[in-house]
């Protein structure tokens, strides 16, 4: 069986002018030129131009068409993504969250030992007048006796 191609401007292959035969002819003994697999082909397309890119397999097609339909951002962003995992991020959010708690506490903490250490004086002080107040006492008891 003969296959005949249709040229459109030396450009390449018009796909929908090409059968259904005579793209399983095209991908015939063929592999796919992204991972070289030798089964499941298809003859690959730009959808804007309809121009033959070449031969693929069902799997890079599908995938080569999602990756087609993303724009450099969500790329960009992608990138980022994959270099720094969401866990890593994630694990640093919950570290300095834990560590802002942390200085609260601390701070809080300060704020009470200080505190204690306010009241033990306060309370060695009311011991020291109660002692002097005794000692007044059981002298002036004495010498009433």
């Amino acid at each position: 069986m003969m296959t005949t191609l249709v040229i459109r401007d030396i450009d390449g292959l018009v796909y929908k002018a090409l059968t259904g035969d005579e793209k399983r002819a095209l991908a015939e003994g063929g592999s796919c030129a992204i991972c070289q697999a030798t089964e499941s082909l298809v003859v690959d397309h730009d959808h804007e131009t309809g121009m033959v890119r070449g031969i693929l397999c069902q799997s890079c097609n599908v995938r080569l068409g999602s990756v087609e339909r993303l724009t450099v951002s969500w790329a960009t962003s992608a990138a980022e993504y994959l270099k720094t995992p969401q866990a890593d991020k994630m694990v640093e959010i919950a570290k300095q969250r834990f560590l802002n708690r942390n200085s609260e506490w601390l701070a809080e903490l300060d704020e009470l030992e200080a505190r204690r250490a306010e009241l033990t004086r306060s309370l060695h002080q009311a011991e020291t007048r109660m002692t002097a107040i005794r000692g007044q006492f059981k002298h002036t008891v004495e010498l009433r006796i």
